[in-house]
């Protein structure tokens, strides 16, 4: 374990703390441009200290690390695109790219937690969770209620993929994947939170107006959900 490349993640990851203050009070002021940016930032940190850390066990860059490093890489672009200062087609693209951006970080993650083909056969046992996430699925769409069926596939598309990764972060508690997989599927839960949340935010009518309190909510637990997945992979070097 190098101790001072684990000391730089650690570092990198306390910098999202302010970067997110700083996030929730230019939404607040409705300073989009300095709201992106600081979300940006914050994004940005999280990336470096994804890098510190998976590089801080001495165990070399396995095919799961990369994988994670390029989901949070995605992430920082989904945030950048879905830029709130732009408007007209400009931001219609943007936001096109950055649901793009993120569908690509949930598929990257789960990839990271199915890291072999045993593992992908083995993923069959959560075939009866499918019927859950069907139900739950139509529960959040229900709540949101979509304003048209475009957007209501692409809810149920993006929602099926946001619970799959939390199924294939639990399928490694089973048969690995990763060191600590527990800690990776409650980062995974916490994502998940964060994504409903979002959604129901952004549709909902009455959350519209909660606004102030659920925007923090949201980005606490995407930050810290990255964060609990990223060390899932050092906690056993770390604790070594």
């Amino acid at each position: 374990m190098n101790s001072v490349l684990l000391g730089f993640s650690i570092a990198f990851f306390v910098l999202v703390i302010p970067a997110i203050v700083l996030t929730c009070i230019f939404d607040y002021k409705q300073k989009m441009l300095l709201k992106t940016i600081c979300k940006g930032i914050a994004s940005l940190c999280i990336v470096i200290g994804c890098i510190f850390a998976i590089t801080s066990d001495n165990l070399g860059i396995t095919t799961t690390k990369l994988l994670f490093l390029f989901a949070t890489i995605c992430a920082l672009l989904g945030d950048i695109f879905l830029s709130e200062f732009a408007s007209g087609k400009t931001k219609d693209i943007f936001t096109a790219l950055g649901l793009l951006a993120f569908v690509a970080t949930h598929l990257l993650y789960i990839s990271a937690f199915l890291t072999s083909a045993s593992h992908i056969s083995k993923y069959l046992v959560f075939a009866p969770v499918v019927g859950l996430i069907a139900i739950i699925t139509l529960v959040v769409v229900k709540i949101i209620k979509c304003p048209n069926v475009i957007t209501t596939v692409g809810v149920v598309i993006y929602s099926v993929i946001a619970f799959l990764m939390v199924g294939s972060a639990a399928n490694a508690v089973d048969y690995g994947g990763v060191p600590y997989p527990a800690l990776a599927t409650f980062g995974a839960l916490l994502f998940l939170f964060s994504d409903v949340i979002l959604s129901i935010m952004n549709f909902n009518e009455k959350a519209k107006t909660q606004r102030k309190i659920l925007f923090p909510i949201v980005l606490v637990l995407y930050y810290v959900g990255q964060m609990f997945i990223v060390y899932s992979l050092v906690m056993w070097s770390w604790i070594k």
